[in-house]
């Protein structure tokens, strides 16, 4: 189960499990819990601003998205209250992980992007050059001795 997870050992294991638990999930719900997840990284990247950690996150939206079923007994519910608090804690740790090498991967690669755009304005500055330098002023007469 999903309370489970938080049990294991290691954070990999643990989300490993996590994640497993959540394929599970019918694909509405999946994508539903993604987004959210999604909003949730955004607002914990601006934590010095908002003072939403992923905890703080965590705390306010795992008692929505993970509650116990209403036969459950309330005794068992609040024990597991810092387990579904952990759950979604992590989903939102690992998603701002993610979230920072794919931003990372793009910097590199606009930074490459803009490398390249200047690299080919020089070249065809360089070509221009070249090929008006080939010509002689005048009569259409080129330096290689041709003529026009």
């Amino acid at each position: 189960t999903l309370f489970r997870s938080v049990e294991l050992p290691g954070t990999q294991e643990q989300l490993c499990a996590l994640y497993k638990v959540l394929d599970q999930l019918p694909q509405v719900n999946h994508n539903t819990l993604e987004r959210l997840i999604f909003h949730l990284v955004k607002v914990a990247l601006i934590e010095d601003v908002n003072r939403m950690s992923p905890n703080s996150l965590a705390i306010v939206f795992a008692p929505c998205l993970l509650r116990c079923p209403d036969n459950s007994d309330p005794l068992t519910s609040m024990k597991d209250v810092s387990k579904t608090t952990t759950c979604i804690e992590m989903l939102i740790k690992e998603q701002m992980r993610k979230y920072k090498i794919k931003m990372d991967e793009i910097s590199q690669l606009e930074a490459a992007e803009s490398l390249a755009i200047r690299r080919l304005s020089l070249l065809r500055q360089n070509t221009k050059s070249q090929i008006e330098q080939q010509w002689l002023p005048g009569a259409g007469v080129c330096a290689g001795g041709g003529t026009i």
